[in-house]
């Protein structure tokens, strides 16, 4: 399974997780944004994991225990040709289900399955001019949402959660940092 985690190369808080984050994953890919373009590190990514798929990580997470055990075993049940969230909606009570892609929020912690990553940077220029206030502030996830319902796929949205939004200033905007999920699997089990 490949795996890779975008970060930026000008915080040092972010960095340093990834460095735990490879400890725990070995074969962790990083791609780092030195130019502060969210959309154009997750188009650069798409384009990096397409042939075979990947499970792409933000820089701000703490991984379940078992991580990489977890969550391959998920794929692998439900089908390695699917779309996966496993950090969606942290505050709201959501059960594990098959949804439409019209749903797709949060990017912490998803799987995207081959051929489908260029299909979603190809959205690209029409998402930024049909939606270009979801288009501002480096919502990669509304563009994902935008693409899976044009292309008509559904995703699996995974309860409980298999990583946890860490508390780090965001990097793409005046976000608040409360931003955890009551539903992170290694706090209900």
């Amino acid at each position: 399974m490949k795996y890779i985690v975008r970060t930026v190369g000008f915080s040092e808080e972010r960095l340093a997780n990834v460095e735990l984050l490879k400890k725990k994953i070995p074969n962790l890919e990083v791609y780092v944004d030195n130019q502060k373009d969210g959309y154009k590190s997750f188009l650069n990514v798409c384009e990096k994991i397409n042939e075979t798929g990947a499970i792409i990580l933000e820089d701000d997470i703490k991984l379940c225990a078992n991580f990489c055990e977890k969550i391959e075993k998920i794929i692998k049940e439900k089908g390695e040709d699917k779309v996966y969230n496993f950090f969606e909606r942290p505050k709201k009570h959501l059960e594990t289900a098959y949804v439409g892609g019209s749903n797709f929020l949060w990017m912490q912690c998803i799987y995207l399955p081959p051929k489908l990553p260029n299909k979603i940077a190809g959205y690209y220029g029409q998402f930024k001019q049909e939606k270009p206030k979801k288009w501002q502030g480096m919502a990669t996830d509304c563009l994902i949402s935008y693409a899976l319902v044009k292309e008509k796929v559904k995703y699996w949205r995974i309860r409980p959660c298999l990583v946890q939004h860490l508390p780090f200033k965001s990097v793409i905007g005046n976000r608040p940092k409360n931003r955890q999920t009551l539903y992170f699997i290694d706090d209900i089990n």
